[in-house]
């Protein structure tokens, strides 16, 4: 059974078109400046399906409907038009204090909250120590909430809403106010939410996070649906349309995957004479892999040769998503390794402390090159070597990678 479904919803409001005029008192201004206004369409004709269990993401420039889309979800608002059916009960974190007063205690607020979300006050008392406990906010309870934070105010409703225990969990982008450990735990509890075949709808501005984290996306457009699909594919689409926005001028080649790159003849290397032998990923134990854990260590081998041929040799890495986002390049120049002498081996470790990356699969490239010359490429090993990165309870930062290691080479 689908989580929700949207049929043609519509929603339409009305602006004034003329500035207030101080001469009528509110209530006769209102009845005159209704009879100049304008209609105006926050969302028209959005059709959709969310599956039970998924994570659904929505994404969009401000005033592009999202939020006026989780409202009519939430029952919130009606929609003008159209029908909105929904399977579950639902809790919704959309605006920053939304359903709390301000000048009670925080105590207080998680009473007068939880009640407005449909728990009982035999329920609130039985799930009383987990908000407390996830929130962290112990020493504040009986504080006013007028002298919290927007980050304490964001824990306290979102512990509530956690733990209301919803089948369908509406979240706008409110997330963003809160400190690193709180996102972190955070992000565990949604994924938490997943396995347990609940459902998340998750608006928000990173889409490299709702790639990451999301089984579909839906873009909205001025109110209306740009694309809906894949997440890969609605991100991918989404970072072309943006960059084009932010640099008008520049020309840029996207790839839905990563063309192959060319083996360059160098007149001073025989063709037969390999210099890169073999490439090698390993896990943290030491052991050939492929798949990985985000943040577990790993390693990467390179074993290469250096002729007496090869002037200036220069050891190039370079690791690219699968989709073409180039996410790591390196060389030893960079690390502080001098490959100035002819030897028959050398190996390099390049150790990761700890993998980095969001989930996806990986494209490992090598290049040998003259470091005087960098078109002068002596060898190269392109695509040939891939890995997959699979994320689980680790804190999703929005990061595409970062990736501290260290080089060490041995003769």
């Amino acid at each position: 059974m689908d989580a929700l479904t949207l049929d043609c919803v519509s929603k339409q409001y009305y602006r004034p078109t003329r500035p207030p005029s101080r001469r009528f008192s509110r209530w006769l201004h209102k009845a005159i400046s209704f009879r100049r206004a304008e209609p105006f369409w926050a969302l028209r004709d959005i059709s959709f399906t969310v599956r039970r269990g998924s994570m659904f993401g929505i994404v969009g420039d401000n005033g592009s409907g999202k939020s006026t889309l989780l409202k009519i979800i939430g029952g919130i608002t009606e929609p003008t038009t159209g029908a909105v059916r929904v399977n579950g009960k639902v809790a919704a974190l959309l605006e920053l204090g939304a359903g709390f007063h301000p000048d009670l205690t925080a105590m207080e607020n998680i009473f007068l909250n939880s009640a407005l979300l449909g728990l009982s006050k035999q329920m609130i008392l039985e799930r009383l120590p987990a908000i407390i406990a996830f929130s962290g906010l112990e020493r504040f309870l009986y504080t006013p909430l007028k002298y919290f934070s927007s980050g304490m105010e964001t824990r306290l409703g979102f512990s509530i809403a956690v733990n209301v225990d919803p089948d369908i969990l509406l979240i706008d982008e409110i997330l963003a106010v809160g400190d690193a450990e709180f996102q972190m735990k955070s992000f565990n509890k949604i994924q938490e939410f997943r396995e347990r075949g609940k459902t998340v709808l998750l608006v928000t501005h990173q889409i490299d996070t709702a790639r990451d984290i999301c089984d579909e996306i839906l873009w909205l457009d001025h109110g209306r649906v740009r694309t809906l699909g894949p997440s890969s594919d609605v991100a991918l689409q989404y970072r072309r349309v943006l960059y084009a926005k932010s640099f008008p001028h520049r020309v840029v080649q996207w790839a839905e995957k990563p063309e192959p790159v060319p083996t360059l003849a160098v007149p001073s290397v025989h063709a037969e004479a390999r210099i890169i032998r073999r490439v090698i990923l390993r896990d943290g134990k030491g052991g050939e892999c492929t798949l990985f854990q985000t943040g577990e260590p790993a390693c990467i081998e390179i074993e290469f040769s250096c002729p007496p041929a090869l002037e200036h040799p220069l050891l190039e890495l370079v690791i690219m998503r699968e989709d073409g986002v180039l996410v790591y390049d390196f060389s030893s120049r960079q690390a502080g390794l001098e490959i100035g002498h002819a030897a028959p081996s050398f190996l390099l470790k390049i150790h990761f402390d700890a993998l980095r990356l969001m989930k996806g699969k990986y494209i490992v490239s090598v290049r040998v090159v003259n470091e005087r010359a960098p078109d002068q490429v002596y060898d190269v090993r392109a695509q040939q070597d891939c890995f997959e990165v699979r994320t689980e309870n680790f804190p999703y930062s929005g990061f595409v990678a970062d990736l501290p290691c260290h080089w060490e080479l041995l003769h």
